[in-house]
């Protein structure tokens, strides 16, 4: 499979990604950000899925493209990381037109990281909205994968046949997956695994490419159970 001169999402022009992380924490945020509004579209599955803002990736929906794509630990806390992306993307101007308004499209999922004993101990409001703030201002061409932004934290047992122990992550990951196919330019994905239980029951939150949308391709942010 031909890969690009980085083999990273970022292979594919228009694209940036930020990654922030807490080690206290023990949890962080990835955004993917697209230079320009992008195609974008969504498969959920799983039993737990936790997302922000994907019904309006349905094609009969208005909206038709995203500026970024968050992927955050913290569980149902980390949705509140596509605020903080929203505030970055805001003060650039950023977003769909309302009026003389801008709303920024940030399509976001989560991963399960609250048992991985970090300091979960963060008062009234969890920090995740700073995180993604300081993601967007970290997107670059090149970036860390493994245990960096939306990978810190997730936990991962240590063998399939171990007894299930939720706080023992070992191998969490933030990674990068490419398909070629032949009606698109290409395809790649950056997701973040979390198997809380055994690594035959891993769960992921992956977003695709967003690809500009003259492009005609059709990348997908998609939490699922594999």
């Amino acid at each position: 499979m031909q890969t690009g001169p980085k083999n990273l999402i970022t292979d594919i022009a228009g694209l940036r990604v930020g990654n922030c992380e807490d080690r206290r924490l023990k949890s962080g945020v990835t955004v993917i950000l697209c230079d320009q509004p992008a195609t974008a579209a969504v498969h959920i599955m799983g039993g737990a899925p936790g997302t922000r803002e994907t019904d309006l990736l349905e094609p009969h929906n208005t909206v038709q493209t995203v500026d970024a794509i968050t992927l955050a630990g913290g569980s149902a806390f980390g949705l509140d990381a596509a605020s903080g992306v929203q505030a970055a993307l805001k003060e650039m101007g950023r977003g769909f037109a309302v009026g003389p308004l801008r709303v920024p499209i940030v399509p976001a999922a989560i991963l399960f990281d609250l048992l991985n004993g970090g300091d979960k101990a963060w008062g009234r409001y969890p920090p995740y909205r700073e995180l993604g703030y300081e993601a967007v201002q970290a997107a670059a061409e090149s970036f860390e994968l493994g245990t960096h932004g939306a990978g810190t934290g997730p936990p991962v047992s240590r063998a399939a046949s171990a007894r299930p122990r939720p706080c023992c992550p070992t191998a969490s990951r933030l990674a990068r997956l490419r398909s070629p196919m032949r009606w698109a330019a290409s395809h790649w994905a950056t997701a973040g695994i979390s198997a809380p239980r055994s690594t035959r029951s891993a769960t992921s939150s992956a977003a695709s490419a967003c690809l500009p949308s003259s492009r005609q391709a059709l990348p997908t942010s998609a939490p699922s159970s594999i």
